[in-house]
């Protein structure tokens, strides 16, 4: 006899890949909301919602996450805590990328010069893993909202192997 994981259900993992990077992007939007010159602060936050969405979150859930839950469904049992890694991981790596090959010649942030002479300060590091840290935040609701409607309740049952 082995051991197995039952696979979920494909509705509920196209549900999942559906309403996930809502619940990331607005968690998102909900802490940094763009301003737009609009006076409201729900406005704004559910003006940044579809922007953080339709340019962050889909993307990266279809490019990312898709090719992820296919290499990983086999591998991994879905649990919260693996949920949320990979959603981690999905959400932040694009900006990772971004922020590994651009280099500009000279920048500042926050009163501290990130880069100099075309090359990343200790600050700008800093300011790169503090960038990623804070998308990969939401991403690991977002892996945890996709367990939630994906995932849970799937228990595991032996089966005889042949």
């Amino acid at each position: 006899m082995r051991l197995t994981t039952s696979s979920p259900v494909w509705w509920r993992v196209v549900a999942a890949f559906v309403l996930t990077p809502l619940v990331a992007a607005f968690a998102f939007a909900c802490f940094q909301p763009l301003y737009a010159g609009l006076p409201s602060l729900s406005d704004r936050i559910l003006r940044t919602t579809v922007v953080y969405v339709l340019f962050g979150g889909y993307p990266a859930a279809f490019v990312l996450g898709v090719p992820a839950f296919l290499i990983l469904r086999k591998k991994l049992r879905p649990s919260a805590l693996n949920c949320a890694a990979t959603g981690a991981v999905v959400a932040s790596f694009p900006w990772l990328l971004v922020g590994l090959i651009s280099n500009p010649v000279s920048a500042y942030s926050n009163g501290h010069v990130t880069h100099q002479n075309g090359a990343k300060t200790w600050w700008g590091w800093v300011d790169l893993f503090t960038f990623v840290g804070e998308i990969a935040a939401p991403g690991a609701l977002a892996g945890v909202v996709f367990w939630a409607i994906a995932a849970a309740g799937i228990s595991r049952r032996e089966r005889i192997s042949a």
